[in-house]
């Protein structure tokens, strides 16, 4: 099974899904997860505009595994550095239409999804520690 990474970039490759949307309401940055992932098209893309793609789109795509900079070669840093770092946002696991072929469900379990509604490509506002977290070492 081909895991996926659930922080990829919005790019519509005709294999990225959008699995949630990401919502910005004051201090908080909160993904609001979709049902059933959508492909990632460039139509969909196109309402983003002028706004980055990574800003709204929180998109999974397979796992690139050793052509990461996160990937150690068994699993991926980010998630562990998420689940060290940063403060669960949740203490209900999320529905969320990728779970079950999520790599940072498989390395991390419950913890990883009680930490990824707040997790964003790129965010709208600075912040020291999520910003050393998200940065490979």
């Amino acid at each position: 099974m081909t895991l996926l990474c659930p922080s990829s970039a919005g790019v519509a490759d005709g294999s990225a899904k959008v699995f949630g949307i990401v919502n910005q309401d004051g201090p908080s940055t909160r993904t609001h997860y979709l049902s059933k992932p959508v492909l990632l098209t460039s139509e969909l893309l196109d309402l983003t505009a002028p706004i980055s793609s990574d800003r709204v789109l929180r998109v999974a795509n397979a796992c690139v595994e050793t052509s990461c900079v996160h990937f150690d070669g068994h699993n991926c840093r980010l998630a562990s550095r998420i689940h060290e770092n940063l403060e669960p946002v949740v203490s209900a696991l999320p529905k969320c239409g990728i779970r079950s072929s999520c790599r940072w469900w498989r390395q991390e379990g419950p913890e990883a999804c009680k930490r990824c509604p707040q997790i964003i490509r790129e965010s709208f506002r600075d912040n020291d520690l999520f910003s050393e977290t998200v940065t490979p070492p």
